[in-house]
C-alpha cells in the first residue's frame, strides 16, 4: 500500500471527543469462539484482548 494513496490513514483521528492513534478500524465480526451455549468464555476473551493489544494485522 502506498502512503500516497491514503496520506492520513496512519495519522491521529477523532471520533467525537475521543482521539485515536490512527484511522484504522476493525468492524464487528463473528469468529466462532463462543461457548457451545453461546456465552462468552476464556477463548473469546483472549481473542479480543489480543486484538486490542496488537494494533492492526
Amino acid at each position: 500500500m502506498s502512503s500516497n494513496l491514503y496520506p492520513h490513514l496512519l495519522s491521529p483521528g477523532r471520533i467525537g471527543t475521543m482521539e485515536t492513534k490512527n484511522r484504522i478500524a476493525v468492524t464487528a465480526m463473528g469468529v466462532s469462539l463462543s461457548e457451545d451455549d453461546g456465552t462468552v468464555g476464556e477463548q473469546l476473551i483472549a481473542y479480543h484482548e489480543e486484538q486490542a493489544r496488537g494494533g492492526r494485522a
